[in-house]
């Protein structure tokens, strides 16, 4: 069982969800989990192990026994990052730069004898058209409908958090599947006054939304939701999202 944290969504916000994953038995993998934010200049890789077979199943971070002989992020056509540790956190990394809307990534760790590879395409920009300022005035009773363009892309997350620093305060995402607008209920629940929300728009690559998208998510046997990620060599998931968003202030 591995606690996977999703550097999820424009806001960089990290979410953390227990998934069921099934090493072979007696025998750990690792773990990596990063999602390439193309908003952001610094991006986050999770390494951890899992839980060997017949072992007690315990919650937090399973950091590594010894730090990744390797850990990097190779760019189509471009350079290559590598990933340093986060003196806070053992498990989480770090690495500085700003994945391009429309390139591949390729992830490359190698860690406890295990070689961890993985693939991304970064989804084409998103702009939002509709309401076409970056700061709006909206009736808290009354929907809001939002209008955007994002390319190729069909796989888009619409949600909203708070105009705060608290990232750990957030509506879980509305997918939009084969479509470009999307219609947010009234904000009753709002506090008033003062009352401001960012909305955003993100493009997830297949994988990402695959993962995180409850539609999408396969099911065990016990119906519980798997981790179906595109990592060869572990388990986890290496995925990419673009985004715009609207500061939307609530009469």
């Amino acid at each position: 069982m591995s606690c996977l944290r999703a550097v999820w969504l424009a806001a960089a916000l990290t979410s953390c969800a227990m998934r069921e994953i099934t090493p072979p038995p007696g025998r750990e993998q690792v773990v990596v989990q990063s999602v390439l934010n193309a908003r952001a200049t610094v991006q986050v890789l999770w390494i951890e192990r899992t839980v060997p077979a017949g072992d007690p199943v315990t919650f937090g971070v399973r950091p590594l026994t010894e730090p990744p002989a390797r850990a990097e992020v190779r760019e189509e056509g471009g350079g290559v990052y590598s990933f340093r540790a986060d003196t806070a956190n053992p498990a989480r990394f770090l690495a500085g730069f700003t994945p391009l809307p429309g390139r591949r990534y390729d992830l490359l760790v190698e860690a406890e004898g295990a070689v961890v590879r993985a693939t991304t395409v970064v989804p084409p920009a998103v702009t939002i058209l509709a309401p076409a300022a970056d700061t709006v005035d909206h009736p808290r009773q009354s929907p809001l409908q939002v209008t955007w363009a994002s390319g190729t892309s069909r796989q888009v997350a619409v949600y909203l958090t708070l105009d705060t620093t608290d990232v750990s305060s957030y509506v879980f995402p509305q997918w939009v599947r084969d479509d470009t607008t999307a219609i947010l209920p009234g904000f009753a629940f709002a506090p008033v006054p003062p009352s401001t929300r960012l909305l955003w728009v993100v493009a997830a690559d297949p994988v990402t939304a695959r993962v995180f998208d409850p539609a999408r998510r396969p099911l065990g046997p016990g119906g519980e939701p798997t981790l179906d990620g595109n990592v060869t060599g572990g388990v986890g998931v290496f995925g990419a999202v673009t985004s715009d968003r609207l500061l939307v202030r609530l009469q």
